[in-house]
């Protein structure tokens, strides 16, 4: 259980850029869709891949390699820590499709479908 609430912890860490994106390009997108300039809708879209995908290359390798530190700021066990590690090792390669669902995530609300997202969260 330890293992699985450090790991969580992490993971809303390292969310939290994912949920920024979204944020802004639902914005960035309802404003510009409503403009009728879609071309900097799809400007705004490539951008968001972009800062992830920037973003994915520097936080997983520095998750992966420090996950003996990160895991060990929370707790001293040594079997947690390992489990912990091992846990962190796994969830670290899901950022990649984490953070790539989040950017037609944001981009589609802000031009009013939100039907991926319904999609997307069942």
């Amino acid at each position: 259980m330890s293992a699985f609430t450090i790991t969580s912890k992490v993971d809303i860490v390292v969310s939290m850029f994912y949920n920024a994106i979204s944020s802004s390009l639902t914005t960035f997108a309802g404003q510009n869709f409503g403009a009728k300039k879609i071309d900097r809708v799809k400007g705004g879209f490539k951008r968001g891949f972009i800062y992830v995908t920037i973003y994915n290359l520097a936080i997983i390798p520095i998750v992966f390699i420090f996950s003996r530190s990160i895991v060990g700021f929370f707790v001293n066990d040594p079997d947690v820590i390992e489990l912990g590690i091992k846990a962190v090792h796994i969830t670290c390669f899901v950022y990649l499709a984490l953070g790539l669902i989040y950017v037609p995530r944001g981009t589609l609300n802000g031009v009013g479908d939100a039907n991926f997202s319904l999609i997307n969260g069942i």
